[in-house]
């Protein structure tokens, strides 16, 4: 089974960054982990903030795909499904926290009342 006969939003996303139809192959054997996705955006870094942005759509975009395609064909139950989204989501803020946390400690409060780049 096809998961891009039945998702307009798979053709199209994969139409546009054709190498996203991996995550269809990869489909049949398993589905996304934690893991893996903590490891993607260690992979990719978090420079900046536009970094950040990118990796963490490319991985919603990957995890969104093989998941779709592993609860069409019946390769997925519903506690694999939301059970991925869940740990995306979680792993999402996870790297959010700590790219702001780590710009956090470079700031502090100055005596006159704004932030200044900590020394």
């Amino acid at each position: 089974m096809d998961p891009l006969e039945y998702s307009r939003y798979a053709r199209q996303l994969v139409a546009a960054r054709p190498e996203l139809h991996d995550e269809l192959e990869r489909a049949k054997d398993s589905g996304w982990t934690r893991e893996a996705m903590q490891s993607f955006l260690r992979e990719r870094g978090a420079g900046d903030e536009s970094a950040l942005h990118s990796a963490l759509r490319r991985l919603r975009q990957r995890v969104l795909l093989r998941t779709m395609a592993r609860d069409l064909s019946g390769h997925a139950g519903l506690d694999e499904v939301c059970g991925t989204m869940s740990a995306l989501a979680e792993v999402a803020i996870d790297a959010s926290l700590e790219f702001l946390e780590a710009r956090a400690l470079a700031w502090s409060w100055s005596e006159w009342g704004s932030w200044v780049a900590a020394s």
